[in-house]
């Protein structure tokens, strides 16, 4: 699969995702892609998620995140994406100091999760402007994804 069959432009620093379409839930099988070949992915992915995932395997190469942070967040990624049903990727954008920032925006909602630059270590941000509620919690990639965890973020979908 490459970057030009999903028309994704090789130089873009940032990934937003805002395409509603439901024709990418139709389902694609997934190839293997050089060093991340490594990463125990499901089986199908949708359209946008492999235009996704190209964005994110392609940091390195533009020098704006390390193999092992791009590795870790397609990683996290995959545990995000078991955890919530019919989640759509986030918006991502590497960080000033070698991390890697998700979140998602929904009506009165907000989620964010920015993986540090060890690989290992996250926080994660939620909003809920119209309940008033606001929480947040550090963890790693290993107990990131927790009850608390995926329900704020299955609220937004």
């Amino acid at each position: 699969m490459s970057a030009e069959l999903f028309d994704l432009d090789s130089t873009q620093n940032e990934w937003w995702s805002d395409d509603d379409d439901a024709s990418y839930r139709d389902y694609c099988l997934r190839g293997e892609f050089g060093p991340h070949s490594g990463v125990l992915t499901p089986q199908f992915v949708t359209p946008i998620e492999a235009r996704w995932l190209e964005y994110l395997r392609g940091l390195e190469g533009r020098q704006l995140a390390s193999a092992e942070i791009a590795k870790a967040a397609e990683a996290l990624w995959f545990k995000i994406s078991d955890a919530v049903a019919g989640i759509q990727p986030p918006n991502a954008n590497p960080l000033e100091g070698g991390g890697i920032r998700f979140s998602w925006n929904a009506p009165d909602k907000y989620m964010q999760i920015e993986l540090a630059n060890n690989a290992f270590d996250l926080e994660w941000f939620y909003r809920d402007s119209q309940a008033q509620r606001s929480d947040f919690a550090d963890a790693t990639i290993e107990n990131a994804i927790t009850d608390d965890f995926a329900t704020r973020l299955s609220s937004m979908f």
